[in-house]
């Protein structure tokens, strides 16, 4: 992916890329938090284990097939003595295994959580770094990242601990059983007149690999299919939860049999995908059933012709069968668990997709020549320096603009929809980096964007006021005083309630909060996009007075487009509208200390002045 990415509105409209990573990709990926420092020694030692453990289970399985041959001669023998003994003796091969088992149940859930709590750390790491949520969002390159993180990094890393110990496991039991199996065979005796011997090994092989091969042509079709479910579950989960979080405006508009329509055809993209799971996983099931059912008489059939020969003793054939089994068993690993591999490597690409995608995101964002470039000026000032700002797309919104803020001014930017306006904001906060040319910002310059929507979390108000700091930044007193000066004194005892304060407040309220917490953190700039939408006249000067008062000196970059906001700024910046991209026109403004202007003062001004003092509940 490249900044000319085509972004996307719908999550179900994003693609995965046209090939998805190898294999060999998609592990070095989920490798790569486990091998690196502070987790390597503690992975080292999990697998260790696991390795111990399984050779252990292996050793007593051995020990468990001979015990099965002497036991059964016992039986043809009517031993009843050592019949008892091999009886008693079975308890400790009982107990062995037991406790084996157990200690490798604990050690690979131990490694599952360990693994997964290291690669949710990394993704989590990679994904949230400034800017990085939104750019991805904007691009439309990654469909559901929340579901990346949760259940494909689950299905992934469990997954992975399970199938690397059922590999080993499988791997030893071959192994050790062959060995057997080879030795418990007598040659056989073809018609033709030539001899075969270890013919019980070579039916094994042969049984397991045909199963196998029958498995794997009949079902590679399930990962794809599995791929696509999980995308679609996604995009289904996504549209499930925008209905809950935009309740209100579906139901004002009388919405809810549009939404049912439009999930049901989400969910039907999830029904075609069922279908053909359906089919498909039946044909593999159907044969790997069918190839279980027959597995274990198919050993007995094998060795019968000895047995029945006089070759071989009772327990020489069921020792023999169950040699075969195990070797079976360990070639049956891929059968068995193909289902498994299938929904395995479909998490593994995702995940993989997941992190290429930030990688390809930065790598574009470091071109010089394919991106803004966020610099440090020589003054206070800000400066767009030949800045063309441009659509994750490529095409190019505002073209050529180059203008000086200065520190402590109010500049009002305004222009028609899609000119570009919140792009430009975006562009000056550091978050938008499509385009070229350069943005000057002072050093250590501190900015807070207030967008039309807050972002308020749902937990405490404190929380929310203080975010991104903890919330211990501001002192409670200071909290409350905030909440009162921007007519909120309604929720100070509040303050410490966890509640979804995006549906318990309104709009305007959301919008005091977003001032309060400005008042807080007090930043050196302010960009207002939209921030007084929500808010009455009167409210709009309430809020606006804090900027005479509180946080004068503060320099203010407002999005807007009420007239009224003219007469709060002393600059207003227009963008026209270009058919190669919007261009950047001043209107100079009335210095807001002259006698003309105080004279002529906006109602808007005169509003302020008027209620800058009063505190209460809020109008809007």
């Amino acid at each position: 992916m490249t900044l000319s990415s085509v972004a996307r509105d719908q999550p179900g409209d994003s693609e995965e890329p046209d090939q998805p990573p190898t294999l060999g990709r998609s592990l070095t990926r989920l490798l790569q938090p486990v091998l690196a420092r502070p987790h390597r020694i503690l992975f080292v030692a999990l697998a260790v284990a696991l390795v111990v453990l399984a050779v252990i289970q292996v050793v007593v399985t051995v020990r468990t097939n001979v015990w099965q041959g002497q036991f059964f001669d016992a039986l043809e023998q009517r031993d009843v003595a050592r019949a008892l003994n091999l009886a008693l003796a079975f308890v400790g091969l009982a107990a062995a295994a037991t406790a084996c088992y157990a200690a490798q149940i604990y050690v690979k859930m131990r490694a599952q959580t360990e693994w997964r709590r290291a690669l949710t750390t990394l993704l989590l790491g990679r994904w949230l770094t400034p800017g990085r949520p939104y750019q991805l969002a904007a691009t439309g390159d990654i469909d559901n990242p929340d579901h990346r993180a949760t259940e494909d990094t689950r299905m992934a890393c469990e997954t992975s601990v399970d199938l690397l110990a059922g590999l080993v496991n499988a791997a030893l039991l071959l192994v050790s059983f062959a060995g057997i199996l080879w030795s418990l065979s007598v040659p056989l005796r073809l018609p033709i007149g030539v001899s075969v011997p270890g013919y019980l090994l070579w039916a094994a092989l042969l049984y397991a690999g045909l199963g196998s091969l029958t498995t794997y042509l009949m079902g590679r079709a399930l990962v794809g299919l599995a791929n696509e479910r999980n995308r679609s579950e996604g995009d289904f989960r996504f549209s499930l939860a925008g209905v809950r979080e935009n309740a209100e405006p579906i139901a004002l508009l009388r919405g809810e049999q549009t939404e049912n329509e439009r999930l049901v055809r989400r969910y039907g993209a999830i029904y075609s995908i069922a279908r053909r799971l359906i089919r498909r996983t039946t044909m593999v099931s159907g044969i790997t059933g069918a190839y279980a059912t027959a597995a274990p008489f198919v050993p007995i059939l094998v060795t019968a012709p000895q047995y029945l020969a006089g070759e071989i003793s009772l327990g020489g054939m069921m020792q023999a069968a169950a040699a075969f089994m195990q070797v079976h068993i360990a070639l049956s690993w891929f059968v068995d668990n193909f289902t498994r591999i299938a929904d395995w490597r479909a998490a593994l690409a995702r995940i993989a997709t997941f992190l290429d995608s930030i990688d390809d995101l930065g790598a574009g964002i470091g071109e010089p020549d394919d991106a803004i470039a966020i610099t440090v000026g020589d003054g206070p000032s800000i400066r767009l320096v030949d800045l063309d700002v441009a659509a994750p797309s490529g095409e190019i919104v505002i073209r050529g603009a180059t203008a000086e803020i200065a520190s402590g001014e109010r500049v009002l930017v305004i222009g028609e929809s899609g000119t570009g306006k919140s792009s430009l904001a975006r562009a000056v906060a550091g978050i938008w980096p499509w385009g070229r040319g350069r943005i000057e910002l002072p050093e250590g310059v501190t900015l807070m964007v207030m967008p039309q929507r807050p972002y308020i979390p749902g937990e405490t108000l404190r929380e929310a006021l203080a975010y991104p700091q903890p919330v211990d930044a501001f002192s409670v007193d200071v909290v409350r005083a905030a909440l009162t000066r921007v007519g909120l004194d309604h929720l100070i005892d509040r303050i410490d309630g966890e509640e979804n304060w995006v549906r318990t407040l309104s709009g305007g309220e959301l919008q005091r909060l977003a001032f309060a917490r400005v008042l807080l953190h007090k930043p050196a700039w302010v960009f207002m996009d939209e921030a007084t939408a929500a808010l009455d006249d009167e409210a709009q000067a309430e809020m606006l007075a804090l900027f005479d008062n509180e946080l004068a000196g503060t320099s203010i970059i407002s999005i807007g487009h009420r007239p009224e906001l003219e007469a709060f700024h002393t600059r207003t910046i227009t963008l026209v509208r270009g058919e190669d991209g919007a261009r950047l026109t001043r209107r100079k403004g009335r210095s807001r200390s002259s006698p003309g202007a105080r004279g002529r003062a906006h109602p808007l001004r005169r509003l302020i002045a008027v209620i800058a003092p009063r505190r209460g509940k809020p109008r809007d």
